[in-house]
């Protein structure tokens, strides 16, 4: 089986880029895990173009997700009614089957022991929304990259 390959430029320099998906026949899956309507209707606007996106507005509905759907990579934001971004996180973490998904927190929220106990549980980097486009893609390319 050939795995499909593609390139993008980021910046001066360019990243082929082989996600797992690939492998498969399929475009990577990026799960968005926002509370708001809006902010998961930009961030899919910036990836759609590279990647299947599902999107969800709670704790609840992405750990369902994720035991229905295997993802490439979640966006996971913090700040969340009911179960927040660490408690999520701290599941994601907890359930062999989706464990080591790749997370990107994604926050309003600049509390720097906040975004340090994300990344001690395991998010792969903490970006403060608002996030550029470029920004965002660049850093899902790279933990795609870095999964497969």
């Amino acid at each position: 089986m050939t795995q499909s390959r593609f390139t993008r430029s980021l910046g001066w320099h360019k990243v082929e880029c082989v996600a797992n998906a690939e492998k498969h026949g399929r475009r990577p899956i990026a799960l968005i895990v926002d509370d708001d309507a809006d902010t998961c209707a930009i961030l899919s606007g910036f990836l759609q173009s590279e990647f299947e996106v599902l999107t969800v507005h709670s704790a609840h509905q992405c750990l369902q997700t994720l035991k229905r759907n295997p993802v490439d990579l979640v966006l996971l934001d913090l700040l969340m009614p009911e179960t927040d971004g660490l408690a999520t996180l701290r599941e994601i973490r907890a359930n062999p089957t989706f464990a080591n998904t790749p997370v990107v927190v994604l926050t309003a929220w600049d509390d720097a022991s906040a975004l340090a106990e994300a990344k001690r549980l395991g998010a792969k980097e903490c970006l403060i929304k608002p996030v550029f486009r470029r920004r965002l893609l660049r850093s899902v390319r790279t933990h795609l990259e870095i999964y497969r």
